[in-house]
């Protein structure tokens, strides 16, 4: 285990590549990860992100896993509806 005592003095993302990281414990901001926290878990591989409150011992885990959703036999319009369903919620938080 390593401490890093603020990331905002690193490059988060090229620190956590080069030392090997598997996982990051981050103090939350208002209830959320920082920007370079956040970027974490969209790295290759993704790294999860155990965030924690400074207050309330409130804890959120953050990560990408594989998820399998069965479509059984599709249309073409079935499966294109399929992936504008899944990237609705994608879209909605880019703005």
């Amino acid at each position: 285990m390593e401490l890093v005592p603020d990331e905002r003095s690193i490059d988060l993302r090229s620190y956590a590549r080069q030392s090997g990281t598997d996982a990051v414990i981050a103090g939350l901001v208002n209830d959320e990860l920082t920007a370079d926290c956040e970027d974490l878990i969209w790295t290759r591989p993704p790294l999860p992100v155990l965030g924690v409150a400074e207050r309330g011992g409130r804890a959120v885990l953050y990560q990408v896993r594989p998820h399998i959703t069965e479509l059984g036999e599709v249309s073409l319009e079935d499966l294109l509806t399929a992936i504008r369903a899944a990237a609705r919620p994608l879209l909605a938080d880019r703005g």
